[in-house]
């Protein structure tokens, strides 16, 4: 059994192993039966150069392992993986490697589109093929295939996704869903159905930092400031979870709350300094030297109508 570890927005690690198909899926013959073997070598070697984070010889691999058996879905599976996260760096450019602005972006995010387009294509296959072959759902794809209906701003059909994902009771990877469905209710304005299943999510996984911050940013949109706060007091420690959106929006919490000015402009001195190049950086930046300004009249009671930059 293949040991798989979905993503949102970056993988740290990948963990790899071999599954095997059923018998009526297998080769017959010599050839048939040396292309099989060596399918599943060309298989462990993608998987390796991926987990050393080589991503042209991975891709390399893989497509030598589904050339010589195209019923293996593993390395259907993993080149889906791999595109998935090639996009992701390639639509990270725009603003968080960088800070691209207008056609310049536009362009990046058409080839970064482009690479989702090809990964949703090989999660699908995967899916097919674990149904026909194996007769059983692949709730790593179908996982993977609801981020990327997120990414594309289909949210009924990333809502569709993550419920039949959800329905593998004992997946581990069911708080990704559960993620993935709260995302979508809070960008369709379903608030409360957001906070809801974003809160499921924490039951699944206490730990799980991007689940938290967007339980958290959900809270912020309800007005519940203090709420709000109390989740991002659980995910502060930026060592432990590096998602830059956490310290801009506990600033932003902290003013709502009217507290004290100088820990407000410490989140946002933090939130420049985690990805200096990033256009959130910018806006922290900008956001520190309001407080600054203000803070000599009226306290931060007359920054209200800060802007979010979500």
């Amino acid at each position: 059994m293949t040991h798989r570890l979905p993503c949102i927005l970056m993988i740290a690690c990948l963990g790899a192993g071999i599954s095997t198909l059923p018998a009526c899926s297998g080769p017959t013959g010599a050839k048939a039966q040396r292309d099989f073997d060596l399918s599943r070598t060309y298989y462990r070697m993608g998987a390796d150069y991926l987990r050393k984070r080589r991503p042209l010889d991975a891709k390399r691999e893989l497509k030598k392992s589904i050339k010589l058996d195209p019923q293996h879905r593993d390395p259907v599976y993993m080149l889906g993986v791999l595109l998935f996260v090639e996009a992701m760096h390639k639509l990270n450019i725009i603003d968080r490697s960088q800070c691209l602005k207008g056609n310049e972006a536009d362009e990046q995010r058409k080839v970064a589109n482009e690479v989702f387009r090809r990964a949703e294509k090989q999660f699908k296959k995967a899916r097919k093929m674990a149904k026909e072959f194996e007769d059983k759902p692949d709730t790593d794809s179908t996982i993977y295939l609801a981020n990327i209906a997120l990414h594309f701003k289909r949210y009924k059909e990333a809502i569709k996704l993550s419920k039949i994902a959800m329905k593998n009771d004992v997946h581990p990877s069911r708080h990704l869903a559960l993620a993935v469905l709260g995302w979508a209710y809070f960008k369709l304005g379903k608030l409360d159905k957001a906070a809801r299943e974003l809160r499921q999510s924490m039951y699944d996984r206490p730990k799980f930092c991007l689940g938290r911050y967007r339980l958290a940013k959900v809270y912020f949109e309800l007005k519940h400031y203090v709420r709000a706060s109390a989740e991002l007091d659980k995910i502060k420690d930026l060592k432990v979870c590096p998602i830059q959106e956490i310290p801009h929006l506990m600033g932003l919490t902290q003013m709502r709350l009217k507290k004290e000015p100088a820990q407000a402009s410490k989140h946002f001195d933090d939130c420049a300094k985690l990805n200096p190049n990033s256009c959130l950086a910018k806006e922290c930046t900008q956001l520190g030297k309001n407080i600054s300004h203000l803070t000599g009249g009226g306290g931060l009671g007359t920054v209200e109508g800060t802007p979010e930059g979500q």
